[in-house]
Parts: C-alpha cells; sequence; structure tokens
C-alpha cells in the first residue's frame, strides 16, 4: 500500500505546484543577438536542448545584446501589466503580434491546466 500511498502524495505535491504556478503568468518577448556555446545549450547524449534552464546556470557564457520588445503579466486577481518597447521597428512589430498571439495560447494553456486541477480536486462547476 506504500507504493500507492507515496504516488499519490508525489500526485499531490505536483497538483499543488501547478496550481501555485497558476498564480502568475509572464510573457517576455526579446528582439537581439544571441551568441551560445553549443555545449552550453546542448544536454546529455540525445542532443536536448536546454535552453529554458540556461540562463539560470553560471557556467554558460552568452553574448548578447538584448532588448524589449514586449512583456506582459497576469495576476491571478485579475491585475495585469504591459510594456512595449517605444519607436517599434516593423520586424519588432512582426514580434509584438508573435508576443500577443503567445500571450493568448498561454492563457489557454492555463486555463486548461486550472480545469484539469479543478477536476482532479473534484471542485464544484
Amino acid at each position: 500500500m506504500e507504493p500507492i500511498e507515496s504516488g499519490f502524495k508525489g500526485l499531490t505535491a505536483k497538483v499543488a505546484a501547478v496550481i501555485e504556478d497558476l498564480a502568475s503568468l509572464e510573457v517576455t518577448t526579446y528582439s537581439g543577438s544571441f551568441a551560445f556555446k553549443m555545449n552550453d545549450i546542448v544536454e546529455g547524449p540525445n542532443n536536448a536542448f536546454k535552453i529554458k534552464s540556461l540562463l539560470k546556470t553560471p557556467q554558460a557564457s552568452l553574448t548578447a545584446d538584448l532588448y524589449l520588445v514586449a512583456y506582459s503579466r497576469f495576476e491571478i486577481d485579475s491585475d495585469a501589466s504591459n510594456i512595449v518597447r517605444n519607436n517599434l521597428t516593423s520586424d519588432d512589430r512582426v514580434l509584438l503580434e508573435a508576443h500577443t498571439e503567445l500571450v493568448k495560447a498561454a492563457q489557454e494553456s492555463r486555463k486548461a491546466v486550472f480545469e484539469l486541477a479543478k477536476s482532479l480536486l473534484k471542485l464544484p462547476q
């Protein structure tokens, strides 16, 4: 019975982490140039890219000139922040459109995760 209990505790912890993560949503779009060494971005023998955690690792050698194009943050209490660079170039405008689509996709994804968590916890509709 212990493997079932530990599995259930693990699932409960994961659901709790997902619910905590639902409290805010951030989307940031930059333009600029990046230069990484290949061994900084490839992880292990299966050549999986580790871009998400790359900036958290002190040993990564990164050369980048980044310019914020857009930043959006949404809180669970409906607070929202949005920053958009002024004097957008035509390329930046394309990135801004992509940013807007990423925000929509992220919001839909969060909604689906919330619905899943709600169904797992058997919360009323």
